[in-house]
């Protein structure tokens, strides 16, 4: 049950800040379609490194890092921000 508990966790906290992306996407000046694919081509790498870092440190170290990379980007982003003056930082998470 716990093992379950944790699996929906983890579900919910992932498709929504992937959807959040995609939406805060349409912020960043710019191309939106370039932007798109610049965010695609960043998800890839992304995936790759964590690949890698799942097979040296493990999943759980891993997703621990992510999630405290996550709370100080969201933290930052959220001290920052003002009036509209979050672009940059707001880049630097989608591309994170």
């Amino acid at each position: 049950m716990t093992n379950l508990i944790c699996l929906i966790f983890i579900w919910i906290s992932v498709s929504f800040g992937y959807y959040l992306i995609l939406y805060e996407l349409k912020y960043i000046k710019g191309d939106l379609y370039l932007n798109g694919i610049v965010s695609s081509l960043s998800e890839i790498a992304a995936d790759v490194a964590a690949g890698v870092l799942i097979a040296y440190v493990g999943i759980k170290r891993v997703l621990q890092l992510s999630y405290i990379i996550s709370f100080i980007g969201m933290l930052s982003l959220i001290i920052y921000s003002r009036n509209g003056d979050n672009v940059y930082i707001l880049a630097i998470i989608v591309l994170g």
